[in-house]
C-alpha cells in the first residue's frame, strides 16, 4: 500500500535548491549566447604570486590581441578569441553544469518518490548508481579539460610561458574528493538496494 508522506519546510527548501541547480545549464547557455559577441577569455593564475613592479617582459611579450597583467597574480586575457579557443574555455564549465543539473534532476525524482511513500525501488537504486557515475566522470573530465583550457590560454598569450597540457590538473585536490563523494553515493545506493529487497520480502509475506 502506497502512503503519501507530508513534507515539512526542509524538503520544501531542498526541492527548491535542487530546482535552482537544475536550471544552471540552460541559464549558462542563455547568458553565454548573449555575451558571445566579443568572445573575451581570461585566466588568473592563483598559484603564482608576483611583484607588481616586476616587468612583464620577464614573463615574455604578450602576443597581439592579448594582455598579461601582473598585479599580485598573473592575469592572462585574450580579446576576441578564436571560436575554438572560446569553446575550449567554456567546455569545462558547461560540462560541470550539465553534471550538476543531471544530478539535481535525479535527486528531485528520488525525493518525489520518497515522499510519495515509495523510497525503495529498483528505479531509485539505478538512479543513485547513475548519480555516482556522473559525479565520478565529472571529477575526472572537468579538471582535465580545465588544464587543457589553461594551456590553450597561456599558449595564446605568451607561448614561452605555456604550461603542459596536464600540469594544472590537481588530482588530489580536485578529483579525489569528488571520487570519494561518488563512492559514498554508491554506498547509499547499495543501502537502497537492500531496502528494496526487504520491502519486497515484507510485501510477499502480507
Amino acid at each position: 500500500m502506497t502512503t503519501t508522506v507530508r513534507g515539512g519546510p526542509v524538503p520544501f527548501l531542498l526541492r527548491g535548491f535542487l530546482r535552482l541547480l537544475a536550471l544552471g545549464t540552460p541559464l549558462f547557455v542563455l547568458f553565454t549566447g548573449l555575451d558571445s559577441d566579443d568572445r573575451q577569455v581570461s585566466w588568473v593564475d592563483h598559484r603564482s604570486l608576483v611583484d607588481s613592479e616586476v616587468p612583464s617582459g620577464m614573463y615574455g611579450a604578450p602576443e597581439p590581441g592579448t594582455q598579461l597583467q601582473l598585479d599580485g597574480k598573473p592575469h592572462f586575457t585574450v580579446d576576441h578569441a578564436s571560436l575554438g579557443l572560446w569553446l575550449v574555455t567554456l567546455l569545462p564549465t558547461f560540462l560541470l553544469l550539465v553534471a550538476v543539473s543531471a544530478v539535481a534532476l535525479m535527486l528531485l525524482r528520488t525525493l518525489r518518490e520518497t515522499y510519495a511513500g515509495q523510497p525503495f525501488s529498483a528505479r531509485a537504486v539505478r538512479r543513485l548508481r547513475l548519480v555516482a557515475a556522473v559525479i565520478a566522470a565529472a571529477a575526472v573530465v572537468v579538471p582535465l579539460l580545465q588544464s587543457v583550457s589553461i594551456h590553450a590560454i597561456t599558449h595564446r598569450v605568451v607561448p614561452e610561458q605555456a604550461t603542459g597540457l596536464w600540469s594544472r590538473w590537481d588530482v588530489l585536490g580536485e578529483t579525489v574528493p569528488w571520487l570519494v563523494g561518488a563512492l559514498l553515493v554508491l554506498c547509499v545506493s547499495e543501502a537502497f538496494g537492500v531496502g528494496t529487497r526487504l520491502t519486497h520480502d515484507v510485501d510477499g509475506l502480507v
